[in-house]
């Protein structure tokens, strides 16, 4: 089983910042994800064992407004993963776009695009970023998103 994913991120400081609003099934969220390092000096770093570190380095928020939703360990490394991962596109194309931009009409017009899962990408008028398509998750992380606590109601 599928579910319909729709991220729209706004990278807020280079490399190191992002919020926006993911939309998991019938329910939407609002986020803010900061990182400790930029994205490339995270990718370099050794794996912090304990989760207190893990949220150090990785500040999450989680929520449909105020309060934020407390997220669990699973919760928390689920939600971190999903949005990282988006992150990471963003980054990586707001990179292709400027370096399209210096060098128009060259070799970066006839690459495909650079975000490695099969998601849709679209830059809107805002400067955003959308990232759209079907993910394939556990049954255990279908039960979570079904919850109370997330009220995805997604079909299983």
């Amino acid at each position: 089983m599928k579910v319909y994913i729709r991220c729209i991120i706004r990278e807020i400081e280079e490399a190191r910042h992002y919020s926006g609003q993911i939309s998991i099934g019938e329910s939407t969220f609002n986020f803010d994800l900061k990182l400790a390092g930029s994205i490339t000096q995270l990718s370099r770093r050794k794996p912090i064992t304990d989760l207190d570190g893990e949220r150090l380095v990785y500040q999450l928020t989680l929520g449909r407004g105020d309060p934020a939703i407390n997220l669990s360990d699973d919760e928390f490394y689920f939600f971190l993963s999903l949005l990282f991962s988006f992150a990471m596109g963003c980054y990586i194309e707001l990179l292709s776009t400027r370096a399209k931009n210096l060098f128009p009409n060259r070799i970066f017009d006839m690459m495909p695009g650079s975000f490695g899962r099969p998601f849709i990408i679209g830059l809107l008028e805002t400067g955003d970023i959308m990232f759209m398509g079907d993910e394939q998750f556990s049954d255990e992380v279908y039960r979570m998103l079904n919850g109370p606590k997330f009220d995805c109601c997604i079909p299983v």
